[in-house]
């Protein structure tokens, strides 16, 4: 069980953790000049579209009944399959649109889209070599 000390002392880490990375922020901004303004602020917002989507598919998932034919359980195994793969693609979009604002907000330029490139490639690497990992162990990971 844990004591109010250590709790105390946790928040007090964890406050000082926050305060260094504002402090931080701050200084970034005066130094490169930062500005964000509303129409920036925006495209962050995307996310709440792909937050719509995602409640029609548990909606829709929801109101599923039995079926009592093969081809209408294969029909609504294709139909979700279906709609979870242009959700896959719209998250894609979503994460692809976000970081390039990022990155022109933050005026990285070329190294900005050298780091998205590099972001890519960790993920699709890290992607396959999951799946290799997860055929060969036969353990789910």
């Amino acid at each position: 069980m844990a004591n109010a000390s250590n709790i105390i002392i946790s928040l007090i880490f964890a406050s000082l953790i926050a305060t260094g990375f504002f402090i931080n922020m701050g200084v970034a901004n005066d130094t490169y000049d930062l500005e964000f303004d509303n129409a920036s602020m925006d495209s962050y917002q995307k996310l709440s579209e792909l937050n719509s989507l995602t409640e029609d598919l548990k909606n829709a998932t929801e109101s599923i009944t039995p079926q009592s034919s093969i081809s209408d359980v294969l029909g609504s195994i294709f139909t979700s399959g279906y709609q979870v793969l242009l959700m896959t693609k719209s998250s894609f979009g979503v994460f692809d649109s976000m970081l390039s604002q990022a990155i022109v907000d933050l005026k990285l330029g070329a190294f900005g889209e050298t780091v998205k490139d590099s972001l890519y490639a960790m993920f699709i690497i890290t992607l396959f070599v999951g799946v290799i990992l997860a055929a060969i162990i036969k353990v789910k990971i």
